[in-house]
Order: structure tokens, then C-alpha cells, then sequence
């Protein structure tokens, strides 16, 4: 990434058009309907544009303000939050993993977007990112149930996503992960009891519900990252309209001190 994101978007125009066979990617299936070679000049122009203008003046809040522990609790600037529902709901993140979002950008061209978003403020990275990964694998790999759940708004950036790997005990050996994963008699439902770290916006104040995916051993599984399975924890359980519930007792203790990202809360 470039020192100052605000240098000018002709790299990323030569290599999407000139470069890059994009014609072949906008011609399938997935996007013929919706870009052409011709859009993309407006495309990245339009997203520079909003880093400068929106991003960018939100860095000195996360810088000397910052994510703050309180009570349990994280609070973050009012400019965070301004700045994350701008990324949202301009398209320039969690919507372009959606594969039904007509308006959707394919990766390529959302990756050179997020050059200058992230540019403008890398602490804000982790707030939005992480949810498109998250509603990724859980349309990948969920049940009907969970994608109905989840999937609209954490594709939306109404609900935030994290993922949950990190132990206190286990980080690049993630097979030594000590939370349990204890069945409830109910099928697919578990109680999840063990701690995480690291958990980049694990905690936080701007979404209105938090879906953890987090690495979990069921009791009674093999040692080793072959018994490790992957559980959906919100932070709320949602109630029959869809709508955050009952608080589900994930609890934050406490956030890192990351050197040159104060506003990211980790």
C-alpha cells in the first residue's frame, strides 16, 4: 500500500483495464448484468473520492480519541461510527460478498476500493472486513437456518462480524484450543465456554449485534485440529422477527494497545 492513499487511482485503472483480462470476469454469469470495462473509471474515482472526503478526516479521532475499555464495555468515536455505516452502505465492503447482490463488485475491483478506504484509516479495517469473511463462510458452509439468521444483515453491515481463533494457550497451534464446545440435547445447538484474545473488533459500539465465529472442541472430540469445529455465537441471540434478543454472556475483559491503531478495538 502506498504511503498516501490519496496519490491518484491511474495504477489501479491500468491494471483492471489494461492489465488484468477483466472483460472475462464481467462477462460471467455473475456480473454480465451489472459492469462493464467502462464503469470502472467511475467506479474508483467515486470510492477515492469517499476515503478522502469521509475516511480520511476520521483519522485523527481514532488516533488521539481511540476505542476506549469502559466498564466492561467498548466505546469508539462518533466519526467510527460515522465512517464504517459510509462504507456500508456505499457498497465499498461487506455487500460484495453477498452472491445475490445484483450491485456487488467482484473481488478484484472491491480490493482496489478498499486500497484507499483502509489507506485513509487503517484502524478502521478490522470494523468491516471481517464481516464479509464471516457471511462468506457461512454461505458456504451453513445451514439454511443459519443463512436465513444471519446473512441479510451482516452482508447489510447492520450486524458486524469477527472471527474467534486466538487462545491465551493456543495461537499459531491452533489445534491445542482449550474452549468446549458442551451439547444442549437441542440439535446443532451448543454452550461455548472458554476465552479468546485478539479478536480484531470483537467488542464494540457501533453495530447493533456482533456475530462471532468462533473455533470450538465438542466434548468428546478428537485432540487436534481435527476435532476443532466452527460455531456461529452472536452476541445476541436473535429473536423470532430477526431482531437482537437475549444478551448470549460474551463478555469483554479488556483491549490491546495496538501502536498506531487506537481506533481499532482488538
Amino acid at each position: 500500500m502506498s504511503s498516501n492513499f490519496m496519490h491518484y487511482s491511474r495504477d489501479h485503472k491500468f491494471i483492471l483495464k489494461e492489465w488484468l483480462d477483466l472483460d472475462v470476469i464481467l462477462n460471467t454469469e455473475r456480473f454480465k448484468d451489472g459492469y462493464s470495462i467502462d464503469d470502472i473509471d467511475f467506479i474508483l474515482d467515486n470510492a477515492l473520492k469517499g476515503a478522502k472526503e469521509v475516511i480520511a478526516p476520521t483519522i485523527e479521532d481514532s488516533d488521539k480519541v481511540g476505542a476506549k475499555y469502559e466498564n466492561g464495555k467498548v466505546v469508539t468515536p462518533a466519526s467510527t461510527k460515522e465512517a464504517y455505516f459510509f462504507i456500508q452502505n456505499n457498497g465499498l465492503c461487506s455487500s460484495n460478498y453477498d452472491p445475490n447482490d445484483p450491485s456487488a463488485v467482484p473481488l478484484c475491483i472491491l480490493w482496489s476500493m478498499l486500497e484507499y478506504v483502509i489507506g485513509a484509516n487503517p484502524s478502521l479495517g478490522t470494523l468491516y472486513l471481517a464481516g464479509g469473511a464471516a457471511a462468506g463462510l457461512i454461505e458456504d458452509f451453513g445451514s439454511d437456518q443459519l443463512k436465513e439468521t444471519y446473512l441479510p444483515k451482516m452482508y447489510s453491515g447492520q450486524w458486524a462480524g469477527t472471527m474467534d481463533l486466538t487462545e491465551p494457550g493456543a495461537g499459531s497451534e491452533v489445534g491445542n484450543i482449550a474452549t468446549r464446545a458442551i451439547p444442549t440435547g437441542e440439535p446443532g445447538v451448543y454452550k461455548i465456554k472458554g476465552s479468546k484474545c485478539f479478536i480484531s473488533g470483537g467488542e464494540q459500539d457501533i453495530t447493533e449485534n456482533i456475530i462471532h465465529l468462533t473455533l470450538a472442541r465438542i466434548d468428546g472430540a478428537r485432540k487436534g485440529t481435527a476435532g476443532i469445529s466452527l460455531f456461529v455465537v452472536p452476541k445476541y441471540l436473535p429473536d423470532e422477527n430477526g431482531n437482537p434478543g437475549k444478551f448470549n454472556d460474551i463478555n469483554c475483559a479488556g483491549i490491546e494497545h495496538k501502536l498506531g491503531l487506537h481506533g481499532n478495538p482488538t
